[in-house]
């Protein structure tokens, strides 16, 4: 397999640009990984999945234009291979559960490290929980 066709390509959902900035940064400085797109709403995010066609979708929980258990739903609903990481600044153990319920892969807290983000978001790309 030549290297170009490792590289797996990732959607950042989040409404803080900061956030997408810094995400974007994080990944793209992996070997393996590529940004293919950013959205800041659910409207985005449901072109978004549709013209890049991402391996892995990184969303918060919480967004201005609605809740991050529906952006799950949605993407799953109609992209039930899509891997799905959820990024969330709650770390309650009640919203990891409703989000992998919801259909997601996995969920970690935004203050995890640069390297749990990366090995997390590599476990769900990989098949697992």
């Amino acid at each position: 397999m030549s290297k170009a066709a490792a590289v797996r390509r990732v959607l950042i959902v989040d409404d803080h640009p900061i956030v997408r900035q810094g995400l974007r940064r994080v990944v793209e400085d992996q070997h393996d990984l590529v940004v293919c797109g950013e959205a800041a709403t659910r409207e985005a995010m449901q072109a978004a999945l549709d013209d890049p066609h991402p391996d892995v979708l990184i969303c918060d929980i919480s967004s201005k234009s609605g809740d991050g258990i529906d952006l799950v739903r949605y993407a799953r609903a109609h992209h039930p291979r899509l891997r799905i990481l959820v990024l969330s600044a709650l770390d309650e153990l009640l919203y990891a559960e409703r989000m992998l319920a919801a259909g997601a892969n996995g969920y970690i807290t935004k203050d995890s490290s640069t390297d749990e983000f990366l090995a997390s978001m590599r476990c769900v790309l990989d098949g697992h929980i």
